[in-house]
């Protein structure tokens, strides 16, 4: 599903909304990712 949405992403590039989107999904998977591997 995150992958469906960066494509529609990229193909909406000069939407500035969705590329912001796309920022914060990257940073929430991140730090899902540092808490489960600090526990």
């Amino acid at each position: 599903m995150l992958a469906i949405d960066l494509s529609l992403c990229d193909h909406l590039s000069q939407d500035v909304f969705c590329l912001h989107e796309s920022k914060f999904e990257e940073e929430r998977m991140v730090a899902g990712w540092l808490t489960n591997y600090s526990q």
